[in-house]
């Protein structure tokens, strides 16, 4: 939480060092995941991927994270929909949903994903990266 605040705040090389401290082993992928985020560098995403795929059958997975990356910089858009839409049907909150509808835009399905985003945005959230999602769409909060 307070790497992203550090990034909300463009203190991004503070964020990135106190990133790779938490990613230090053990670690838990969405540690991983935040400092690829931050860095866009090959090595933190590829490592965040074979952590995730470690534990992707555990209680405490990092599937939507990974369905996540592999619908953007991963560049694998038809896995990522795959793993969204087994994820959405085992949990319907927002965070998952909002997955769901990245996956189905990187896969060309806009209509599919503005729909599954009108259900997200219903709720009220106000979480920036899903409302930029919403964005992207088309789509604004009512």
């Amino acid at each position: 939480v307070r790497s992203r605040m550090l990034l909300a705040q463009s203190k991004k090389e503070e964020a990135i060092l106190m990133l790779r401290q938490l990613s230090v082993k053990p670690s838990h992928p969405r540690y991983l995941y935040a400092l690829g985020e931050a860095t866009r560098e090959t090595a933190d995403y590829a490592a965040f991927e074979r952590a995730a795929r470690n534990i992707s059958e555990s209680p405490d997975h990092a599937n939507r994270e990974l369905a996540l990356y592999l619908a953007g910089p991963g560049k694998r858009p038809a896995e990522a929909l795959e793993i969204a839409r087994r994820e959405s049907s085992k949990r319907r909150d927002v965070f998952t949903l909002n997955t769901l509808a990245c996956s189905l835009t990187a896969n060309g399905q806009r209509d599919e994903a503005r729909k599954i985003m009108k259900e997200v945005l219903a709720v009220g959230t106000q979480n920036p990266a899903i409302l930029a999602q919403a964005a992207l769409l088309g789509l604004k909060p009512e």
